[in-house]
């Protein structure tokens, strides 16, 4: 292989591989920022790397799921939201140990 093929290889192979990275780091999606590299080579490069981080990313905070954004109810199960009697310890439902979590 020849240099010439080699600096067109980096030439074509360099966004693919940057864009999605930079995304990424950005907060963006990597999967929508592959194909604009795909489709628009450097220019997707140079528009990612021109982009603010989104607000998730710059916040410094990252989704939670439903569970983890709530705090687990008083007479109710954390794990399968049984209702469970005054002095229950472990979830007739799903054996979950309301004390330890396990």
């Amino acid at each position: 292989m020849t240099p010439a093929h080699l600096i067109i290889l980096l030439v074509i192979f360099c966004p693919l591989v940057l864009t999605p990275w930079l995304a990424d780091k950005k907060g963006r999606s990597p999967i929508v920022w592959f194909v604009a590299a795909f489709f628009l080579s450097w220019l997707a490069l140079i528009a990612i790397a021109v982009l603010k981080p989104s607000q998730s990313t710059a916040a410094g905070w990252a989704p939670v799921s439903p569970q983890q954004s709530m705090p687990p109810l008083p007479g109710v199960c954390p794990r399968c939201g049984t209702r469970l009697n005054p002095g229950f310890v472990v979830c007739p439902r799903c054996g979950l140990n309301t004390t330890t979590g396990r």
